[in-house]
């Protein structure tokens, strides 16, 4: 790979079955990938099964995919949407057990020790997935409108007000939860 070589010649060269330009991808954007869907799904596991399929899935089809074509966004749609099977997946196996999707809440002993990542993450988890990944891509993988709009499958203007509508569900739901992580007085 040149120093520099751009997302469109890597994916012109890998659409033509060079394997060293694939494999120039998967380095530029595994670090990435592997963060958001750790952020996303709170499963080190997990993320990195996701980013391993994300990269099959691409590798697979890339090929069959429009030019020009956007590298990042594209990706990141592949990985929102397998992030989002597995969620559903997992939602029928826990309802066929009786049990809701989600994390436990935090007893009143453990709460006294919550960090800060760890009240956003509750708060994060409260969230519909579709606003947890928007809130995610817009404001910590600091993709544009554009950009998500590929990713999920919507338009930018649509996208803004999602995100925006995301934040502020946000802040209820860590509002909500930051009381319960204080300790109660006797």
């Amino acid at each position: 790979m040149e120093v520099g070589e751009t997302d469109a010649s890597l994916v012109e060269r890998a659409r033509g079955g060079d394997r060293a330009a694939f494999a120039a991808l998967v380095e530029r954007y595994q670090q990435p990938l592997g963060s958001y869907l750790w952020r996303l799904t709170r499963d080190q596991e997990l993320a990195a099964d996701l980013t391993q399929e994300t990269f099959l899935r691409a590798y697979r089809s890339i090929a069959a995919t429009p030019t020009p074509m956007l590298v990042r966004p594209w990706l990141y749609r592949i990985a929102t949407n397998l992030a989002n099977d597995e969620f559903r997946r997992r939602r029928r196996f826990n309802r066929l057990l009786g049990r809701a999707f989600g994390g436990r809440q935090p007893s009143a002993a453990e709460s006294v020790a919550i960090e800060e990542r760890e009240l956003v993450q509750l708060a994060l988890e409260r969230l519909r997935p579709a606003d947890r990944a928007v809130l995610l891509l817009c404001a910590v993988e600091q993709l544009s409108y554009r950009e998500v709009a590929a990713i999920v499958g919507s338009s930018p203007e649509a996208v803004r007000k999602q995100f925006t509508r995301a934040k502020e569900r946000f802040r209820v739901a860590y509002a909500d939860v930051v009381p319960k992580a204080l300790p109660q007085a006797s």
